[in-house]
């Protein structure tokens, strides 16, 4: 099984570029393993309908999720104009092993 959604994201400034912060929430059920993939999506004003793609993931084993959810943080070099959007979608996928 897989889901996708689109979070809120922080931007903070750094010495070399920029850090988006995506705090990812969901309810998870304990019993799963599973994958979560941040996509940090960034069109740049200067070139408009080129998209670069900055990835974070963690593995989570069964009941590790926090109830309140996980950042995510991911690097984003070089820095980021004031046109230019940035879009953080998360994904996730899990597998059901069943013994007989």
């Amino acid at each position: 099984m897989a889901f996708q959604e689109i979070f809120p994201i922080t931007l903070s400034n750094t010495e070399s570029g920029n850090e988006v912060i995506a705090n990812i929430t969901g309810t998870v059920d304990p019993s799963y393993d599973f994958i979560v993939l941040v996509d940090a999506a960034v069109e740049r004003s200067t070139t408009p309908g080129t998209i670069e793609h900055y990835f974070a993931a963690k593995k989570y084993t069964a009941g590790t999720w926090p109830v309140d959810g996980d950042t995510f943080n991911l690097a984003i070099s070089p820095p980021l104009d004031t046109d230019d959007t940035v879009t953080a979608t998360a994904y996730a996928a899990y597998t059901l092993t069943t013994t007989p």
